[in-house]
């Protein structure tokens, strides 16, 4: 099949607060949500302490689900497809430290 790679118009990277990335040398979270058939909000936190993420909104008619959350435990950091976890309020997500959280934006 074709390789379809992603272009600036489906990516949106963003610190913690929804603004502008930082990328400055202590800098050590930020966000990226991917626009494609299936929406993804990937947040990474190298941090020592919890990081709060202010969550975009999902795409018009999805909601965001927990796919991964590497500070679980196995087997619940990695959910299997379908099995994803819902998300209670849409607004936030608290981090743990040094650790990343993918979610799925799906009906």
């Amino acid at each position: 099949g074709e390789v379809k790679f992603y272009t600036a118009e489906n990516l949106d990277v963003h610190s913690p607060d929804g603004g502008p990335p930082d990328w400055g040398h202590y800098t050590r979270s930020f966000g990226c949500t991917v626009f494609g058939e299936k929406p993804l909000l990937m947040m990474f936190h190298a941090g020592f302490e919890e990081k709060l993420f202010v969550l975009p909104r999902a795409p018009d008619g999805l909601r965001w689900f927990v796919a991964v959350d590497t500070s679980k435990e196995n087997p619940d950091d990695i959910c299997e497809e379908g099995r994803e976890g819902t998300l209670g309020h849409q607004k936030s997500y608290l981090l743990k430290r040094r650790s990343m959280v993918i979610l799925l934006g799906k009906p």
